[in-house]
């Protein structure tokens, strides 16, 4: 099982949890035999590091490959011989790009990703996969720069009749507003989407 590390709820190994990453999340993989300190971990990607705990943290963005295997086998002399093997596939990596871009979408555009949506970020408070919030909890909780701020700004869904909103990366709250207001206040705060 694996259990997010900051705000504690624990998906199964084929839950397809993670599908969304970014800077310094981080989860703790819950040993079927023994405790985490008992396996000697590894990880096929640089992106991510496990330590002598179980805890997995994100590092960086995913480059040429967006599966990485996680392996751990237990360490001599602690009285079991388990093991321990899964692989995780981040869908969309999440981060804040600096650009002197006039929208946000172009902001990301230069970055080579796609302004994030609503969508990316939904939550009905059930603790699931599909969606950030739902995936990782409260947000702000997180060392992660990108998270820092209280608000960020994203793509509204095409049934809205505003095209950007402003979203609380607390709880998934919405203050819609439109790209034409003048609003200036996206330039630190549109979270741009990376995909495979």
């Amino acid at each position: 099982q694996l259990e997010t590390h900051i705000n504690p709820h624990t998906f199964e190994f084929n839950s397809g949890f993670p599908k969304f990453g970014f800077k310094d999340a981080t989860f703790t993989i819950k040993v079927p035999v023994g405790r985490p300190s008992d396996y000697n971990w590894q990880v096929s990607k640089n992106w991510l590091t496990v330590n002598n705990n179980g805890v997995v943290t994100f590092n960086k963005k995913p480059s040429s490959s967006w599966t990485a295997e996680i392996t751990g086998r237990a360490k001599s002399g602690v009285g079991h011989d388990g093991v321990v093997k899964f692989s995780i596939t981040p869908h969309i990596w999440l981060d804040l790009r600096s650009s002197k871009a006039s929208t946000p979408e172009e902001h990301c555009k230069i970055n080579g990703g796609t302004l994030s949506t609503v969508t990316d970020f939904a939550s009905n408070f059930a603790r699931q996969t599909g969606s950030i919030i739902p995936e990782w909890g409260n947000l702000q909780r997180y060392q992660s720069s990108i998270f820092a701020i209280p608000y960020i700004v994203v793509k509204h869904d095409q049934s809205s009749t505003h095209d950007r909103t402003l979203l609380s990366i607390v709880e998934g709250g919405l203050l819609p507003f439109d790209s034409n207001s003048g609003v200036r206040f996206w330039d630190n705060t549109a979270v741009c989407a990376f995909k495979p």
